[in-house]
């Protein structure tokens, strides 16, 4: 009879098992060797995506960006709606992207051509006189034509003038003093141009306070603000045949604009991005012998003691005439 020990089977399945972990502590570090090859290799295709916040790759504030807004600015100078295919053939440009700082183009002339052919509409105008103050509602470069949208008292400087306010200019709502005072706060424009020897009082209330039908003018103007939304005040404009209110050119200032554009990706993500930023500026105003603001027919009118109204009785065209021409110091080719 023979005794054989029970722990030598035990014994010999230790190396199998020993070998056996071993074989999974290699296969677990090729796994996470091979797994960190693997998000490295996938972070390196991401890298060009996760260089902006529109994961767009190869997308650089320099290159595609500076393209697009060059493409955006140039058609917004001919076209301010529609669509704009950035892949199609004819939405290129002539020069290259490849400098490290952004250089994009801007023209302008793109904002006065945007303030006197595109933003010429009632609505665009009655809400921005109403936030226009009264010291700055004289100085709008608008050649008035008449007081009152009836067209009872005419205001322009000369006969030839006028009669071009009837054929040209009568549905511009621009050319009437009272578009202009219908949507100012009455007490803060009279006390700011009128008064006793204010410019407003000596040019054009004086008068109209003598007359019933200014008198009236005079009531409904003053309030109007109060009594009006911004669609009454509108479709009071349009009852009398305003279509639009379009103001003069002049160079005495630029006007400020600042424009962006919404870029959106296929998830969703969005982006601003600045078109433009042109600051508003001052420039030497050649165009004052044009037109030399309201403010200056009024300054003018309080120095002679003299209505600006046509016909009124103390008018500026009254003996002696009072020549604006002389006032500004123009003269024609002969001095005179």
């Amino acid at each position: 009879m023979r005794v054989q020990p029970r722990g030598l089977s035990l014994a010999s399945s230790l190396p199998n098992e020993h070998r056996h972990r071993h074989g999974l502590a290699i296969l677990g570090a090729i796994y996470i060797g091979l797994s960190t090859a693997s998000c490295i290799w996938y972070l390196s295709l991401l890298n060009p995506s996760f260089a902006n916040d529109i994961w767009w790759a190869k997308y650089s504030p320099s290159g595609t960006q500076a393209l697009v807004v060059d493409l955006f600015n140039t058609r917004l100078v001919t076209q301010g709606t529609g669509s704009l295919d950035i892949l199609a053939p004819v939405a290129t440009m002539d020069k290259t992207y490849e400098t490290a700082v952004a250089t994009t183009d801007i023209y302008p002339t793109y904002v006065r051509r945007l303030l006197l052919s595109e933003l010429t509409s009632l609505e665009f105008a009655v809400i921005n006189l109403r936030s226009l103050s009264a010291s700055w509602s004289v100085f709008m470069c608008s050649q008035y034509c008449w007081v009152d949208l009836t067209r009872q008292f005419e205001v322009a400087h000369t006969a030839d003038r006028q009669q071009r306010c009837y054929d040209r200019y009568h549905a511009n709502g621009a050319v009437y003093l009272e578009t202009v005072l219908r949507n100012q706060v009455w007490a803060d424009f009279i006390s700011t141009n009128g008064g006793d020897d204010g410019g407003f009082t000596v040019a054009i209330q004086n008068w109209l306070d003598q007359l019933p039908a200014g008198q009236t003018w005079l009531k409904t103007t003053s309030t109007a603000r109060d009594t009006t939304n911004v669609d009454q005040e509108v479709a009071y404009w349009r009852a009398r045949n305003i279509s639009l209110f379009q103001l003069q050119w002049q160079n005495r200032g630029q006007t400020g604009i600042s424009e962006s554009l919404v870029i959106q990706n296929a998830l969703g993500l969005q982006q601003n991005i600045l078109l433009k930023n042109i600051p508003r500026i001052g420039h030497t105003w050649t165009s004052v012998s044009m037109y030399w603001l309201f403010v200056n027919d009024m300054g003018v009118m309080v120095n002679v003691n003299r209505s600006l109204i046509r016909s009124a009785n103390n008018s500026f065209l009254m003996s002696p005439f009072v020549e604006m021409e002389s006032m500004l110091g123009l003269q024609d080719s002969n001095g005179v």
